[in-house]
């Protein structure tokens, strides 16, 4: 199973968790209309400013969990009193993980341009020799013409 369609199970279950719709929770999330239904149905991979607008609507959500599925799905609500210095600690962590999981995305996503530009460039070598086939026998058939 890959990991797009994992994320896509973990959504569900979130969805699911909350008792919303599909529907609902994309208008929650501030997203286009069936852009996670689609990609739920589909097992398709969801772009990595999607998953930060779950995690900025639902701050409870831990972000290792929907990424990779390690840890439970909610981050801990059973944390002792917190004094505010220990509050703030607790809330740099936490968008440290979500810039962390910014990054991750951002990785992931460059990966895959980096792929895209070496396959175009394979593309561009392989017309090049497609143009130099055809030149050559364009210059042959004149030269034929002209002989």
């Amino acid at each position: 199973m890959n990991n797009s369609n994992e994320i896509g199970e973990r959504i569900a279950h979130i969805i699911s968790n909350y008792g919303e719709s599909i529907n609902s929770f994309e208008k929650k999330i501030s997203v286009s209309t069936n852009s996670i239904g689609a990609a739920i149905r589909k097992k398709s991979a969801l772009k990595s400013n999607v998953l930060i607008k779950i995690l900025e609507v639902f701050p409870e959500i831990n972000p290792t969990w929907l990424l990779v599925g390690k840890g439970e799905m909610l981050l801990s609500d059973t944390k002792p009193e917190t004094t505010s210095s220990e509050t703030t600690l607790a809330s740099l962590e936490l968008d440290l993980k979500r810039k962390d999981f910014e990054i991750k995305g951002m990785l992931l996503e460059f990966q895959e341009l980096k792929e895209d530009v070496e396959l175009l460039k394979k593309i561009t070598s392989l017309e090049e020799k497609y143009i130099d086939i055809v030149d050559q026998k364009l210059d042959k058939a004149i030269d034929s013409k002209k002989g």
